[in-house]
Order: structure tokens, then C-alpha cells, then sequence
């Protein structure tokens, strides 16, 4: 059974959990500015589909991306501990 571990501000499942060593993410914490800028190159119709300007995501990833690294850390750096301690 998936136990879940984030759930967004919007009430979305963002996170979870099955068993004890198996996690999954439904974003992607890992992105940075350069990746970040990537993407709005290569997936530049996912935004037209959604309706969503380019603008106003950039300014979403303005007002989110500071916090990025810490996240991207406290997730991966968490399930590093889980492993590390079931290792002994």
C-alpha cells in the first residue's frame, strides 16, 4: 500500500512511499536555472496546451526555484539515510 508524503499547496499527491525503500516524486526536484531554461526550448508546446504563458511560468520558477536545492537535498538526502541505515 503507497502511504503519501507530500501533497501540494493546490491538494495534490506529490510524493510517496510503498514498502520502505521504494519512493517516488511526481515533479522534479533535481531541476535547476539551466535546466529549467532548457525546457522552456524543448517543451515550449506543453505550455500552449496547458494555456499557460511563458511569462507567467517564469515567474512561477522565480518565485520556486530558490527553494529548489534545499528540497532537491532534504528528498534525496533523506532516501540516502534510508538506504545507508538498511545497509547497517
Amino acid at each position: 500500500e503507497a502511504v503519501e508524503l507530500l501533497r501540494s499547496p493546490a491538494g495534490t499527491g506529490e510524493g510517496f512511499r510503498i514498502g520502505e525503500r521504494s519512493w517516488g516524486v511526481q515533479f522534479h526536484p533535481e531541476l535547476d536555472g539551466p535546466a529549467i531554461d532548457d525546457w522552456y526550448v524543448d517543451w515550449h508546446t506543453a505550455l500552449e496546451s496547458a494555456g499557460v504563458a511563458e511569462e507567467d511560468a517564469r515567474a512561477a520558477d522565480r518565485e520556486h526555484l530558490p527553494g529548489q536545492r534545499a528540497l532537491s537535498e532534504a528528498i534525496f538526502g533523506g532516501f540516502a539515510r534510508v538506504v545507508a541505515a538498511a545497509r547497517g
